[in-house]
């Protein structure tokens, strides 16, 4: 698990080496219409709290992180289980090399499910987008709803899947991506 850990932490640090951010909703500027369209994103109103949003580029390829701002320390110190939620698409990536709306508009609904099923449980605390890869990150007080996230996952016809449960009980993982982004 700690190794998982390191692996997160490695990925949020390149992720954000030239990462500047804004408050969501504002979309990244996508050359490619298909891409840009998915911008407009409708589940983001469905998120609790206020988000960021993080773009940069890493050799050539788009990375967005959106990451809630304002966690409760005391609900996060509640809740020690870190769960990451990755999901791969090969095919609905367009010329930007962005997710196209239609798979947008899939891990939305996708998203507006797990928040429903996790309701009181978790708290969606950051997601991120990189070429074929789209994870959700939460953190929860246990491993017992990793079998029905797969499983809604399934449901919704979504083959390549993983999800990571670690521990983290000192929330490391938020705490890196939030000073890394605001340290730009």
């Amino acid at each position: 698990m700690a190794r998982m850990n390191k692996l997160a932490a490695c990925l949020a640090s390149l992720a954000l080496a030239a990462c500047s951010s804004t408050e969501t909703p504002a979309p990244p500027s996508v050359p490619d219409a298909a891409s840009a369209t998915a911008a407009r994103d409708p589940a983001r109103g469905a998120r609790a709290g206020r988000w960021l949003r993080a773009d940069s580029e890493r050799q050539g390829v788009p990375i967005t992180w959106e990451f809630r701002d304002d966690i409760d320390p005391v609900r996060r110190a509640a809740l020690p289980r870190l769960v990451v939620v990755s999901v791969l698409n090969y095919a609905q990536t367009g010329a930007d090399q962005r997710p196209k709306a239609p798979l947008i508009d899939a891990y939305d609904a996708i998203e507006r499910e797990l928040l429903a099923q996790l309701s009181g449980k978790a708290e969606l605390v950051a997601v991120l987008t990189y070429y074929y890869q789209y994870d959700w990150y939460f953190y929860t007080a246990s491993d017992d709803d990793v079998a029905a996230i797969k499983a809604l996952l399934a449901k919704a016809g979504q083959q390549d899947v993983t999800v990571n449960v670690e521990n983290d009980p000192q929330g490391e993982f938020y705490a890196t991506l939030v000073d890394r982004v605001r340290a730009r």
